[in-house]
This record gives C-alpha cells, sequence and structure tokens, in this order.
C-alpha cells in the first residue's frame, strides 16, 4: 500500500512538472496596465510615431504562471494628432498600444479596446476605441496633454501561447560565476564622458542619443569582468547624458527589445551596419558604445559615438581613474 500511494505521489509531481513545463495561453480579453514613458500633447508628433509604454504590474496565467514581467516594454503609435483650431476648436489626439513581449519573448499584440471591431453575433457592427481607456488627460487651452506616467489600460488582442519554462530572466544567473570579478566607477566617470560627449556632438533641440552596451576588458584572460560592470555604466552614462540640455536619451529597454527583433547580440562591438539597423529602430540620430578596460592600477573608460544616418564615428571620448 505504501508503495502505491509513493508511486500516486510520484505521478502527480510528474505530471505537475509537465503541465507546469508546457506553454501557457494568454487569452484574448486579458487586461493589461501599462503606464505612458512620454508625455503626449494634441498636435505634436505626427501619424504613425511610436509611442513608449511600460508594464504597470506583472501579466499571469490562469494558474499564476509569470507571463509578462512589470517593467517590460511596450510599443503603440500615434493614430490622429491635431493641434487646437481657431474659434475654440479643440485639438484631437488618438494613439495605440500595440504590443508588448512575454518572458520568453514571445510578441503580446494588444489593443485599446475590450471589444474588438468586427460584427457581433446578430451581424451588427461592434464599435471599438482606438484610444485607449484614460486616466489623467488635461485640456490646456483646448489642447489634449497626457503626461508621462499615466496609467492606462490595454486588453490581449487574440490568444497568445507563451512558455513560461523559457524565462530568460530566470535562466541568469544570480550570482558572478567563480572566474568573473567586478570593479565599481564613481558616477562622475560618466559625467565626465558625458561632457566630452556634449561638447563634441552638434547642438541642438532635441538631439536623440542611445547607449549601448559596454565591452568589457579584462586584465588577465583567465579571468572577465562581471556583466554587472558594464550595465552599471551604461545605466550612469544614460543618466549623465539626459541632464544635458537639448538630449533625448533612448530609454536602454527600447535597445534591449530592438536588438533582440534584429536578433543581433546586445553585447556585440557595433559595426556601421548595425548602427544604422539599430538607430533606424529606435528611432536614434547617435549611438554611444563603450568599453571597459582593466590595466591594473587604472580602468580606462571609452565611448565612441557613432552616427546611425551614415554608421561613421563622429568622435571618440575617454577618461583614467583608479580602481575602487
Amino acid at each position: 500500500m505504501k508503495h502505491l500511494v509513493l508511486l500516486v505521489v510520484c505521478m502527480l509531481v510528474v505530471a505537475c512538472t509537465v503541465v507546469s513545463a508546457a506553454p501557457v495561453n494568454l487569452a484574448e480579453r486579458t487586461t493589461v496596465k501599462v503606464a505612458l514613458l512620454e508625455t503626449l500633447v494634441s498636435g505634436q508628433g505626427k501619424p504613425n510615431d511610436e509611442v513608449n509604454f511600460e508594464l504597470r504590474e506583472d501579466i499571469y496565467g490562469p494558474n499564476r504562471e509569470l507571463l509578462a514581467t512589470k517593467g517590460t516594454p511596450a510599443y503603440g503609435h500615434i493614430i490622429r494628432t491635431k493641434k487646437r483650431g481657431m474659434f475654440g476648436r479643440s485639438g484631437k489626439l488618438e494613439f495605440s498600444c500595440d504590443y508588448t513581449k512575454a518572458v520568453d519573448g514571445t510578441k503580446i499584440p494588444l489593443r485599446g479596446s475590450e471589444v474588438r471591431s468586427g460584427k457581433g453575433n446578430g451581424g451588427a457592427m461592434l464599435a471599438t476605441a482606438a484610444l485607449l481607456t484614460v486616466v489623467g488627460v488635461f485640456i490646456n487651452g483646448r489642447d489634449v496633454t497626457i503626461n508621462k506616467g499615466t496609467e492606462l489600460t490595454a486588453y490581449v488582442d487574440q490568444d497568445t501561447m507563451i512558455d513560461p519554462a523559457n524565462n530568460a530572466a530566470v535562466l541568469t544567473a544570480t550570482t558572478p560565476a567563480a572566474n568573473t570579478y567586478t570593479i565599481s566607477l564613481s558616477t562622475k566617470v560618466c559625467q565626465d564622458l558625458a561632457q566630452q560627449i556634449a561638447s563634441k556632438v552638434p547642438s541642438g533641440d532635441g538631439i536623440t542619443i542611445a547607449v549601448s552596451a559596454f565591452e568589457l576588458r579584462a586584465e588577465k584572460e583567465s579571468m572577465r569582468l562581471d556583466l554587472a560592470v558594464g550595465k552599471n555604466a551604461r545605466e550612469d552614462l544614460a543618466t549623465a547624458l539626459s541632464t544635458h540640455s537639448g538630449f533625448k536619451v533612448v530609454d536602454n529597454r527600447q535597445w534591449d527589445l530592438a536588438t533582440a527583433e534584429l536578433k543581433l547580440e546586445a553585447d556585440n562591438p557595433l559595426n556601421a551596419t548595425t548602427a544604422k539597423q539599430i538607430g533606424s529602430a529606435i528611432k536614434a540620430q547617435y549611438i554611444a558604445t563603450g568599453s571597459i578596460s582593466d590595466r591594473g592600477a587604472i580602468v580606462v573608460v571609452s565611448v565612441r559615438v557613432i552616427d546611425c544616418q551614415t554608421g561613421d564615428s563622429l568622435c571618440t571620448v575617454t577618461t583614467e581613474t583608479p580602481k575602487s
């Protein structure tokens, strides 16, 4: 009898393992909470311009499987935008939220209404709103403004199969490997680099620049720098550049999503072709791509700025810092 009970338990464990590893269907009309990553104003931009969001909460499957994580980028586009007119005519602003990505990289299509457009069971046309459900619309002189950070509601546009077992975040090691080590760079290092870049890049309002992953060069061939070193430097440089007037820094998550969609290795050195591809995908005019070299007593940080239109290097800036 004990053996029979043990066998049944083992079968249940195996069955549960199989079920948890199987792809999961994310049902159409599932509610998705998103937040704007930019401020939208009627009359600014043009139709088909990209609109950037992020998930405001995790998305789960029917058995609480994690299918998409909070903070994942989501993308839409402007449908119609019109500045206020004469004689008190109000401005117009319509936009969509088109898709986000699941933990396994699957694209999750989204729409702005719980109901699809088309014919219902009775043959009647079903209305659908292109504009998302918006909380926090401000009318200023009859122009519509929707502030950055405004939360909105979207819906899954069609049943989507997702494999939660293929979760890149889960598979990523949480601790450095035995043959890796770390070094610290002060924020002043990246501020110095940002200042040099600002002095060399042509000035003007709305200059769009993205920051790529840093190439890491260890002092000894048998060792390698922890990837967190490059990640932190990349984020610090993006922050430092954003403080300079005239620069608009592309969110790093947009870069990561673009390289994944283009099937490019995120940490590979850029060349002219890949720079133009990524620049076009994320609407960046320039890309800052860096390297961190451990040279014993000092660390050399170098950043090359690439023109996304031509693929040519615009300038290279360098700074040195003692190890800390």
